[in-house]
């Protein structure tokens, strides 16, 4: 589940503070950490509002590590309004089938 929430330290071009916020997010994800992971995740979102990486994260971390579907469902949403990637739609599908809601 905490692999789940930390899979990816592919970055792209963000900019180097949100880059670096979402690299400390990432690792406190890893360690577990979900109210620190959350709190990093949302600065990288702020500090690069293009980027819905720090937002999809941030969706993982609510629902894998909080157990908050809700919050992690509007969080996905979030993020396919920024940029509607097929890793968004995979995991909020994933959400949705979990809660039998295809």
């Amino acid at each position: 589940a905490v692999a789940a929430a930390a899979a990816s330290l592919d970055v792209g071009g963000a900019a180097a503070p949100a880059q670096a916020r979402l690299r400390e997010g990432l690792e406190a994800a890893r360690a577990g950490d979900a109210t620190g992971a959350s709190r990093l995740l949302e600065e990288a979102s702020q500090l690069d509002p293009a980027s819905s990486l720090p937002v999809l994260k941030l969706a993982n971390v609510q629902y894998h590590l909080d157990g908050d579907a809700a919050a992690a469902e509007a969080t996905y949403e979030r993020a396919l309004r920024i940029e509607p990637s097929h890793d968004a739609h995979f995991f909020l599908g994933r959400l949705r089938a979990a809660a039998g809601r295809h």
